[in-house]
């Protein structure tokens, strides 16, 4: 992944968010990014952090559907 002015990646473009709670359905969800397919020198994510908070809203709190402000993203299926 390139390196930005500051000789650094600074938060990047693809980033692991940690979920916890005793409903959470644990593992790894979403694929891992990959060092042969970059974007612009960039990581691709593979699953959207608003899709994450869609599962939050519409999965934990029972608040559906999810917001607008989340762009119609659908939850990925983290809450048991």
């Amino acid at each position: 992944v390139a390196e930005n002015a500051s000789g650094g990646t600074d938060h990047g473009t693809a980033a692991p968010h940690l979920v916890f709670g005793g409903r959470v359905r644990g593992g790894l969800h979403g694929a891992m990014p990959t060092l042969a397919d970059l974007e612009a020198g960039d990581l691709k994510h593979r699953l959207d952090f608003r899709q994450l908070y869609a599962s939050a809203v519409e999965e934990w709190w029972r608040i559906g559907p999810a917001p607008s402000t989340l762009g119609g993203a659908r939850p990925v299926g983290l809450v048991t």
